[in-house]
């Protein structure tokens, strides 16, 4: 919390200020959004720089199949092969076009099939395992490319090929040069950004959660970076772009097979962690599973029994089996609340689980499918959900922390309040019922003033602080009865700048503070100190306490002066508004008393009727004011009203304790020495009465004090305060 009371005018050039700037950001971001989107697809280009032709012609028809186990006949291309066995070979014929011109390329797809392309014959080009040194028998797909030039025209051109997998037969595009790559690239280059994009994010992911691990629960996030890498290397080596990337691109299949199988092995470890491990067992067990089938896997494929290829989908198995895992864990933590503590992220978590099923689907399902263009949106949306989740965690335990240290702070404050106030021997409470009519003038006028509820609690605990200086102020002149002499006046009214310099040199704590403790004796016409302010130049912060603080010094015993009700203090506010008092505040805290918010008797009739209180330290300051007010002779004032403060502060912190009246004092004072201990208080309070308290006491140490009082002195006086 911050103790500022911003003025009217301030709020209003913040609020102006704000308007502006966020409007104008607003305007930016629209223009540069239409101008963005009229860049990207208005095809009016006069007068741009020139693209040059990018023409690819498909040559997908008239295509003749041939083959053992096939039914030969014309086909159209993309093509799936029905009948064939693995390592089967089949043809497809058909005759080059007629205006072929040097330099022109005809692409092919291998959809991890061995293909050998022959022009009249003539082999011309070809992709299989035999063709590379311990290459799989699965090759990875790729594209394979057969230069042509006028001679071909029209000539007959064959196509080998040897049935691995599914047998698709992809599309043929022919066009001059490397034009034959345009489509290809246009397909992929969206895939590979982001890829790249996913993997950059991963790497800063990691990187921050590595390095602000042990200010902050970056755990998930540090699990989700490797993911993020992981996957994203993943669909790279995956990509229909890998032969631009990787110089040996049919190596790549083993990069794919390994940081494919990691994917469930790093997404359980991030499951596990988002959910705070109360499932640990289960996440453990899976990704011990998973990484014995990688290392089954591995051995298999270099030993010749099971290719990566056949292998893969015992792996597919156990990372859906883990992703199934992950969403009934979250099922289970919405039945039993804990989802509240990661709410965020499992949406991230539910809705990247669904994309990752549709992606694996894709995979099996269609031949053709890019896979990673679910998977990345996927990723993005976890991360988003992941990195909120983190600020809002950090923020909830920033606001703890920074409501923690409030909360201490007004512990303090409210101590040192009760400090002050044990100085006087009369207006005992006087900070307290301060502070509550300054919290009740305040939000009467919030709305006025524009306070917000911090505002509000600000000039409260200002209010309780406004008498800090009183500290320096000896207690034979805070407790003096009648009126003041000059010299004595002078001293007394140095406590408001003596609080401003206590509090001044509490750092942030004084921001709002100073203003209601320095000038709240300040007077509407100039009249006041320490600088005699008028009107609104005095802080309105100091304005509500004075009216607050005058209306208790009014309606607050005193020996030397009669307690006035409270018809009797609002005549005076009245009578003063305008000289010593804000005639706006006057008038709301009128109506306060009016409407029966504000009554004297809430904190007056303590003696009538203790229970409102309840509290001993209350009963017993009670009783000190009333045996004060009765003329009663009270051997050390102060010394009681500084053991009614530290009663105050054992209850505070529901300490236990017994306090009790014991006498005649010249027989039992030697007994009181005996049977109280160091923790004890024994404080004398007439001249025939000890007041004793007993800390930390139970029933048995009660009983045993009492019963040693009585040992010592049978005649021993002892009351219970109660």
């Amino acid at each position: 919390m911050k103790f500022s009371v911003k003025s009217e005018k301030q709020k209003r050039i913040s609020k102006i200020h704000e308007a502006v700037i966020l409007s104008a950001t607003v305007c930016m971001i629209a223009v540069i959004t239409v101008l963005m989107i009229v860049a990207i697809f208005d095809r009016e280009s006069r007068g741009e720089a020139p693209l040059g032709s990018f023409e690819v012609t498909d040559f997908n028809d008239n295509w003749y199949l041939s083959g053992n186990r096939v039914t030969d006949g014309k086909i159209a291309l993309p093509y799936s092969i029905t009948g064939a066995n693995h390592n089967d070979e089949v043809r497809i014929i058909n005759t080059l076009p007629d205006d072929l011109s040097d330099g022109s390329s005809l692409m092919v797809r291998s959809v991890m099939e061995d293909i050998y392309v022959y022009i009249d014959g003539n082999l011309r080009a070809s992709y299989a395992t035999e063709l590379i040194d311990g290459m799989s028998e699965y090759i990875p797909s790729a594209y394979v490319v057969t230069e042509l030039n006028s001679d071909d025209a029209g000539k007959k051109i064959e196509i080998l090929i040897r049935v691995k997998t599914n047998g698709i037969i992809s599309g043929i595009t022919i066009a001059h040069g490397n034009n034959v790559w345009f489509p290809v690239l246009k397909r992929g280059i969206f895939m590979i950004f982001t890829s790249v994009l996913v993997l950059v994010s991963g790497l800063i992911l990691f990187i921050a959660a590595f390095t602000l691990r042990k200010k902050m629960n970056t755990g998930a996030a540090g699990y989700l970076g490797l993911l993020m890498i992981n996957i994203a290397c993943y669909v790279i080596s995956e990509s229909i772009l890998r032969q631009f990337i990787f110089v040996r691109p049919s190596l790549s299949q083993y990069f794919s097979y390994f940081t494919m199988e990691l994917i469930g092995v790093i997404a359980a470890l991030y499951f596990d962690e988002v959910q705070h491990k109360v499932y640990h067992k289960a996440y453990l067990l899976i990704e011990s599973v998973m990484l014995l089938q990688i290392l089954a896997n591995i051995i298999m494929n270099f030993t010749g029994i099971c290719s990566f290829y056949r292998s893969m989908i015992y792996s597919h198995i156990w990372s859906v089996i883990c992703a199934v895992i992950s969403i009934v864990c979250v099922i289970l933590d919405i039945k039993a609340g804990r989802v509240k503590a990661y709410r965020i992220t499992a949406i991230g978590i539910i809705s990247f689980v669904l994309i990752t099923m549709l992606e694996v689907y894709g995979f099996y399902v269609d031949a053709f499918h890019l896979f990673g263009k679910y998977l990345h949106f996927g990723l993005i949306l976890l991360m988003g959900a992941t990195v909120a989740q983190l600020i809002h965690d950090e923020r909830s335990k920033k606001l703890i922390r920074e409501k923690d240290r409030i909360m201490m702070t007004m512990s303090t404050i409210e101590t040192v309040a009760n400090a002050v106030d044990a100085k006087d021997e009369y207006a005992g409470g006087h900070n307290e019922r301060v502070s509550v009519y300054a919290e009740a003038l305040a939000r009467e006028v919030a709305e006025e003033y524009e306070l917000t509820e911090e505002d509000i609690i600000a000039i409260r605990y200002t209010a309780l602080m406004h008498d800090i200086g009183k500290i320096g102020v000896a207690d034979s002149v805070i407790n003096k009865e009648g009126k003041y002499t000059d010299e004595e006046f002078s001293l007394m009214r140095k406590h408001a700048q003596i609080g401003f310099e206590v509090m001044n040199s509490m750092g942030w704590m004084a921001d709002g503070l100073l203003d209601g403790i320095k000038y709240h004796h300040e007077r509407y016409d100039g009249n006041g100190y320490p600088d005699g302010l008028s009107g609104e130049d005095i802080p309105l912060v100091a304005r509500i306490i004075c009216i607050a603080d005058s209306f208790d010094a009014m309606t607050s015993a005193r020996p030397y002066r009669k307690t006035v009700m409270d018809v009797e203090a609002r005549e005076e506010l009245i009578n003063c508004s305008g000289t010593q008092f804000d005639p706006k505040l006057v008038k709301s805290f009128v109506s306060l008393i009016d409407r029966g918010e504000i009554k004297v008797e809430t904190f007056q009739n303590t003696d009538s009727n203790p229970e409102n209180f309840g509290a001993l330290s209350n009963l017993l300051l009670n009783r000190l004011k009333k045996d004060l007010m009765g003329k009663k002779e009270i051997i050390s004032a102060s010394h009681v009203r500084m053991l009614c403060y530290i009663m105050k502060l054992m209850e505070d912190k529901d300490k236990p304790f017994t306090a009790l009246f014991v006498g005649p004092y010249d027989r039992v004072k030697d007994a009181l020495k005996e049977n109280t201990g160091k923790s004890d208080i024994n404080i004398r309070y007439t001249r025939d009465t000890s007041i004793v308290v007993l800390f930390n006491s139970d029933n048995q140490t009660v009983g045993a004090f009492i019963t040693g009082m009585k040992d010592a002195y049978r005649d021993s006086e002892i009351e219970y305060l109660s």
